[in-house]
Order: C-alpha cells, then structure tokens, then sequence
C-alpha cells in the first residue's frame, strides 16, 4: 500500500495511463494549467483522461510575470482556459523563479493575492505552491492562509517544514502508467476546510529540510583548479561504471556535458523529449564529484515550436541545475528573423530560471550566419563552436571549464 495518494503532472511526464495510475492508488492529481501567455499543450487532455478514471482534479499556473497587473492577468488567462471545467483541488500559483526574487516579499506577496482573488471571484478555490525559501523569505503566509490553500514543496524532507495542506515530498516518484519520474504529494490537509487527513508530522525542524535544488546556494566553479578536459554523453552513451569514471578523472576530466533531450525527430513530429538516461547519468557524475551542463537539441522552426521545447526543457533544469551552463544545439531554419525571435525566446525564459551568463549556443561557423549573432547575440550567448577535425594535432586549445563559463568561445577555433 503506498503512503501517499496525489501527483502533479505537466506536459513533459508525456502520454499518461490515468486507469493504471489511479489502480496503483493514487486518487488526486494536480495538472499544469499554464504559464505566462501560453497553456500547458496537454491539459485538455490530462484534464478530460484524469476525470474519465475517475481522480481528484486540481490545478497550477506558474507564475511568470512581474507586475501586480501581470499577476491579475495570468489569472484572466487561467480562468479562460478551465472555463466550463470543475476542480476538486484549489488551483494553485507557482512561484518559484529565481528572478523574481528581487521585488521582495511585500511585492511578490501582492503577485499571490491579486492571482488567488482573481481565481476566488471566478468561483473557483485558490492557494499557492512555494517551497521554503519563498514561503518564509518571500512571502507573508499569514495573508495567503486567509485566501486559500498552501501547497509545500520539501522534495528529500522527513516531513514538511511549514504549515501547509500538501507536502510535496519527491521529484522521483514511479508509478505504473507513467514513463519516467513523477512528483509526489501528501495531502495533509483537506484544502478547502483546513481539516486534517493526514498523521503527516506537520512541522519539522528546519535541519530535516534536506533539498539541495530549491534551496540551493549559488553554485561557483573554481576553474584555475580544474583540469583541462570535459567531455559529453548522451543518450545513446554507454553505461558508465564508477570505475570508468575515477579513470576518466585521472585522465582529467574535470566536467560533463549531459543530454537533456529532444522533442521533435528527422521529419518534424514530437517525440519523448527527456533523453531516458538523463537520471542516471547525472547520478554517476555527481557520485564522481564532477561538475556537468546540460545541453538540448534546439530543432524548434517556430517560437510556438520554442514554446514546447522550453516547456520540455524547464523541469530538468529544475530537477539538475547545470553548474557548467545550459547549451543549445542549433539546427536553424532558412529565415534569419524566425530563428532570432527563437532565440529570443529561449534567453528570456533560460534567464528566468536563474541561467544568465550560462547561456550557450553549439553551432557552426556557418550557423551563425543564420541568426544575428555579432549584432544582437554575442553579447548574450556562450558559443561552443563546432569545428570538426581530422586529426588531433589541428586543435589549438582544448575545452576548459573557463570556456563554458566565460562566453569568450566565439574568440577561439574549438575542436
């Protein structure tokens, strides 16, 4: 019998088995509505499959805005797309992006009342999801407790840091129905009456809150003291043992480069975007005490197509947070206004999730001819060149940490 009895979900968990999902026990699910301007591309049918099983239903809209107005708008446009919908589960607002956390706790506090207010006057319940950072540092919860509902994220605690009436309490759940991880939740409290279902210990000490990603310090790289090789795996990339690994090192091998994944094959059609060794291989590195970016296949020939890409891409910078920089293998299209606005897109949101200066292109010299890049993005993106060799005595200087970290690659002939 498992011990706990809802999920959350969005696009990126892929085709879902609600039927087995709700078999294996689980009885509530809360599903990504949308963010910012655009909708999560599988609600509608999370939505009507989730309730055809016969689950609990609830929902979340991230918040991207950076305006009280802003916040009022997202509401505007959650309402708009579950009209004619009925929730189970409040829907709640996520706040959690890094950037936002300079308007403060007054500022942001506003973002959350304004959102919950909205979604109340349109006859639906509302709450908000933060993890302990931004539920004791950047918001007042005394306020947020006197709309709705407060839904906690302490992914490795014992128990839940704050009062709160879910605890989200994993990232790596696995459960039939669904291909890869899932989060976790523990309903402690039913959100709409504030009676308790749950023997959940409700607050923990500070100490049991063990999460290294949603609290996590600023990461720095010591790049005078690293050695000078880093290489790149994929999916496709053996499994590494920890004894290849220690040998690696020796051989200086100082960072990894990991495949985050893909959402578009050869012809153009979405397949599973997470490459499936994703997890595992940054587990491996990690136990090697190597540092590692990640890198994604940038095939999208529309910002709509960026969208979804991006939409893929955010949980696992989420879940790894890429202390050598997040990187963007290119494949341009013929337009070179349609690939800058593509570009636009993914620095706005990569910068979002706390990635200024770690921004990276992989391309070719004569990719960049296929975008603005002395005029508008040299300034704002790494560069990997990509210049293949034939023999090892071509290259001029190897890859460094410095070089990930710097933005000067477009200075240098890379091998």
């Amino acid at each position: 019998m498992i011990n706990f009895t809802c999920i959350d979900i969005s696009s990126w968990n892929g085709d879902i088995d609600f039927k087995k999902v709700k078999n294996y026990g689980i009885t509530s699910v809360i599903m990504k509505i949308g963010e910012g301007t655009f909708k999560d591309n599988r609600f509608e049918s999370y939505y009507k499959s989730a309730k055809a099983a016969g689950l609990k239903v609830g929902g979340y809209f991230f918040c991207a805005c950076n305006t009280v107005e802003g916040a009022s708008q997202e509401a505007a446009r959650c309402l708009k797309y579950v009209k004619g919908k009925s929730f189970d589960l409040p829907i709640y607002y996520d706040m959690e992006y890094d950037w936002q956390q300079t308007f403060g706790k007054t500022t942001l506090t506003k973002f959350a009342v304004a959102f919950m207010e909205a979604i109340i006057d349109g006859g639906l319940n509302a709450g908000v999801y933060a993890n302990y950072n931004w539920a004791v540092n950047l918001l007042d919860l005394n306020k947020i407790k006197k709309l709705g509902s407060i839904w906690h994220a302490a992914p490795g605690a014992s128990s839940p840091s704050i009062d709160c009436d879910i605890w989200q309490f994993s990232f790596e759940g696995n459960i039939p129905g669904i291909h890869g991880d899932v989060d976790c939740n523990k309903i402690i409290k039913d959100p709409s009456t504030g009676v308790r279902v749950s023997n959940v210990d409700l607050l923990a000490d500070d100490s049991d809150y063990t999460s290294d990603m949603w609290n996590a310090p600023s990461i720095t790289v010591d790049v005078e003291s690293l050695n000078p090789y880093i290489i790149t795996i994929d999916r496709n990339t053996h499994t590494i043992s920890s004894k290849e690994w220690n040998k690696m090192k020796d051989y200086g091998v100082c960072g990894v480069l990991v495949e985050a994944g893909k959402l578009f094959n050869k012809s153009h059609l979405k397949v599973d975007y997470r490459s499936p060794k994703l997890k595992s291989q940054i587990k491996g590195i990690k136990d090697a005490g190597l540092p590692w970016g990640l890198y994604c296949e940038m095939l999208a020939k529309s910002v709509s197509d960026a969208n979804n890409e991006i939409e893929e891409l955010r949980p696992c910078v989420r879940l790894y947070p890429p202390k050598l920089g997040l990187w963007l293998k290119c494949t341009f299209t013929n337009n070179k206004s349609v690939n800058d606005n593509i570009l636009q897109r993914y620095y706005e949101e990569l910068v979002r999730l706390g990635l200024i200066n770690k921004i990276g292109l992989i391309c070719s010299k004569g990719q960049l001819g296929s975008i603005s890049w002395e005029t508008r993005w040299s300034d704002h993106y790494c560069l990997w060149l990509v210049n293949h060799i034939s023999d090892v005595s071509e290259l001029n200087e190897l890859l460094t940490p410095s070089f990930f970290l710097s933005g000067k690659g477009e200075n240098a002939d890379r091998g």
